[in-house]
């Protein structure tokens, strides 16, 4: 059984790990719309069918994954 420290330690290191991508989601998303001049919308769609292709593809990932005969 977890304890509620650990719970808490997991909580804290994923909450580190978050933080970190969603600023560099942040900033890139600026970046793209500053620097290489592409409408927030295209930006935004680009985002969007990232994390659509990746919802996919985890899902085959995942599939393998349990098929996959480890030691």
């Amino acid at each position: 059984m977890v304890t509620l420290k650990e719970k808490v330690g997991y909580g804290f290191g994923d909450m580190a790990s978050s933080m970190f991508w969603k600023i560099f989601g942040m900033y890139s998303l600026f970046f793209y719309i500053d620097v290489f001049g592409i409408t927030a919308a295209a930006a935004g769609t680009m985002f969007l069918a990232a994390r659509v292709w990746d919802s996919f593809f985890d899902l085959f990932v995942g599939i393998v994954a349990d098929r996959t005969k480890s030691q």
